[in-house]
């Protein structure tokens, strides 16, 4: 899952900082509460880093506690929260911008066929 976190927009918008990576994980399970060992698998961080920056992000108010099982606390992200609101605004809005630049490079492939098809003889006649 490692891999996944890595490819996230949040991480090629931000870099794979950490406290990037544990957000983007939380991000893609919103409804879901994780335990520390959950998100170290998830995200290829050490135990050390990842009690670090769940404690900061608690702090921020990004994630927060859900639960305890025995020793074990759950963190969920805390999707009412400003900062979180406006993460995702920003996730949707590069989306919606690598999705149109995409398609322009499409219509621009598509318009440079159709003019090189048109400009090229169809058969040895047309050559002479």
């Amino acid at each position: 899952m490692a891999d996944t976190v890595n490819d996230t927009i949040l991480v090629q918008v931000f870099g794979s900082s950490p406290e990037t990576k544990i957000i983007s994980f939380f991000m893609d399970f919103p409804l879901s509460d994780f335990m520390q060992k959950e998100v170290c698998e998830a995200t290829g961080l050490n135990p050390r880093t990842v009690s670090d920056r769940l404690s900061k992000l608690k702090e921020l108010g990004i994630i927060k506690d859900t639960r305890k099982v025995g020793k074990a606390t759950f963190y969920r992200l805390y999707s009412d929260a400003h900062v979180v609101e406006k993460i995702y605004d920003l996730i949707k809005t590069v989306s919606m911008d690598m999705a149109l630049q995409e398609q322009v490079m499409e219509t621009k492939a598509v318009e440079s066929i159709t003019v090189s098809a048109v400009e090229k003889p169809h058969n040895k006649l047309e050559a002479r």
